[in-house]
């Protein structure tokens, strides 16, 4: 596995370990996320939502170093994601609407 196949494993990794840690937290409904993958040549697109999360009141937020909404949280992994993404020339965002879970696109050179 060359660099850019680590570096995708990292970013793939880095979203899903967030959905993982809602799941610990008491009282937290179960997680249930939808993969959808396009293999559009020359880029592969993944789409990933939670169908039973809730919507998210900062997602401007969510690429910022730094930032986290978990108290032990470092909020740093996102954005560290993004620019990985952005390293291999191409793109991670969020889709954000009223009443409804966050969807993450992620946008990647090539095929996976």
């Amino acid at each position: 596995m060359g660099l850019s196949g680590i570096c995708r494993h990292c970013i793939i990794d880095n979203l899903l370990g967030n959905y993982s840690r809602l799941e610990r937290k008491p009282g937290s409904p179960s997680t249930h996320l939808r993969i959808d993958i396009l293999k559009n040549a020359p880029k592969c697109l993944i789409y990933i939502e939670d169908i039973h999360g809730k919507p998210f009141p900062h997602p401007e937020r969510l690429f910022e170093p730094f930032w986290s909404e978990h108290g032990g949280g470092r909020g740093i992994g996102l954005y560290q994601a993004r620019q990985q993404v952005i390293a291999l020339g191409g793109s991670l965002n969020v889709q954000a609407e009223p009443d409804k879970a966050l969807r993450f696109v992620l946008s990647l050179p090539g095929t996976m």
